[in-house]
């Protein structure tokens, strides 16, 4: 029998694969949190922060994949009309002791998948060992763009939760970074530009809404915050009441409990600003100190 070195201990080097036995051992199964793909423009797809554990092809342990920032994969041309094929997006982990290549990284990649004649109805390509799928794309025949109705998530039952021993642990899921940011504000209720998200609730997580950010309103205003579904009139996620009548701008700093959520129900949650009265609102930021607009999730696994 081979012991090796507990990980870790000092003066030792360790190999790549010792991490991947690791966080294989706290996800032995693949695993996501966000990168939802949605919809963007013409045949491109949007994918939203988030995280991936995959588990090696080559049975080395599980590779965590961390994007901070969205991303975009391209959908190839459609075939002709009258026929239609089915991609997979997928987050594909690359590395010479993964699969003998010559990167050490990981994309988004798409698995194209075969075309077919209608009326057979295509079917989803293989998703290949050590990758990890997030969305089949349906491309019909003579396809332009992208729309809502063609992806098909299928992240529901790898969703990334918190290793058992870790419950209660609270971690960002999406995090918007604004600088400057004006806007009217007035009795009625707007959308603010700069803040979207599209996630799907699991049962079992709370989840928050966090407004960390310096505000400023003209006229001794007194807007409300707000998360909602989708559009101004959308059911209410959050609520944030917020004293500012400042032009210079008041800094929050503060979290609050979504509400309305039902889990397995994907919904996009928007940033909604409403005053007592009209004028303008400034959320103050820059590249140096954002503005942050945050979702986080609170687990709660019970004892391990």
């Amino acid at each position: 029998m081979t012991r090796q070195t507990p990980q870790w201990l000092q003066n030792g080097n360790y190999a790549a694969a010792r991490d991947r036995m690791l966080l294989g051992a706290l996800w032995p199964a693949a695993a996501v949190a966000g990168l939802a793909v949605t919809a963007g423009t013409g045949m491109v797809c949007n994918i939203a922060a988030g995280q991936a554990a995959v588990p090696s092809a080559n049975n080395t342990g599980s590779t965590l994949c961390t994007s901070d920032a969205g991303d975009t994969v391209t959908i190839s041309a459609a075939p002709a009309s009258g026929y239609s094929r089915i991609d997979v997006v997928t987050v594909h982990p690359r590395g010479n002791d993964l699969d003998g290549g010559a990167n050490d990284d990981w994309i988004f990649d798409v698995i194209v998948g075969a075309v077919v004649q209608s009326p057979t109805v295509p079917t989803a390509p293989a998703v290949p060992a050590g990758q990890l799928a997030l969305a089949q794309i349906t491309v019909p025949g003579g396809a332009a763009a992208i729309v809502a109705g063609n992806i098909a998530d299928v992240r529901a039952v790898q969703q990334l939760a918190v290793p058992r021993g870790m419950a209660g642990l609270t971690r960002v899921i999406y995090e918007a970074r604004l600088t400057a940011n004006s806007a009217a504000i007035g009795a009625t209720e707007t959308v603010v530009p700069g803040f979207s998200y599209t996630f799907t609730p699991r049962a079992g997580v709370a989840y928050y809404f966090r407004y960390s950010m310096r505000l400023g309103v003209s006229a001794s205003l007194f807007p409300v915050v707000r998360l909602r579904a989708g559009v101004a009139t959308g059911t209410l996620l959050a609520q944030i009441l917020v004293v500012a009548g400042n032009a210079a701008g008041v800094s929050f700093d503060i979290s609050v409990p979504m509400q309305g959520l039902t889990a397995g129900t994907p919904v996009t949650a928007v940033q909604t600003l409403q005053g007592s009265s009209a004028g303008t609102s400034t959320q103050f930021g820059d590249t140096t100190q954002p503005g942050l607009l945050q979702v986080l999730a609170r687990d709660d696994l019970g004892a391990p």
